[in-house]
């Protein structure tokens, strides 16, 4: 009898995402919302070049990012907004991991691809 054999997929690889100190984007985050700039999805693994598409599926499950703006009602609840935020507030330049496929996709005024998502969506901060 003949096993059908599962191929072995590596997990995409990312580059952190650069920040700047400033927000070149022309979107400013409202209420509760986030402006990350998401680590970008490598374009070679081992000096084998990978497809654009391949590249570009990777980069929309990115997971890591830098967070760019901050909305001034952001952290201001726990995730399910029984109770205030406790702990420090997340600002830009932090490092953060934030839910899978998470927010909405903004090109913004400099070219580049951010994530704009509810602050709840964010899980933790790198520090």
């Amino acid at each position: 009898e003949m096993k059908p054999r599962l191929l072995s997929v590596r997990r995409a690889e990312f580059l952190p995402a650069p920040f700047f100190d400033k927000n070149d984007s022309g979107c400013i985050p409202i209420g509760d919302r986030v402006l990350i700039r998401p680590d970008i999805a490598a374009s070679s693994s081992g000096g084998i070049k990978i497809p654009d598409e391949v590249i570009d599926r990777a980069q929309l499950s990115a997971s890591s990012g830098v967070i760019v703006a901050v909305g001034e009602d952001a952290f201001s609840w726990n995730s399910d907004r029984t109770r205030p935020f406790g702990g420090e507030k997340p600002k830009a330049g932090d490092r953060v991991h934030f839910d899978k496929f998470a927010g909405k996709l903004i090109l913004g005024d400099d070219g580049v691809e951010y994530r704009l998502l509810d602050d709840n969506s964010i899980g933790g901060v790198r520090r």
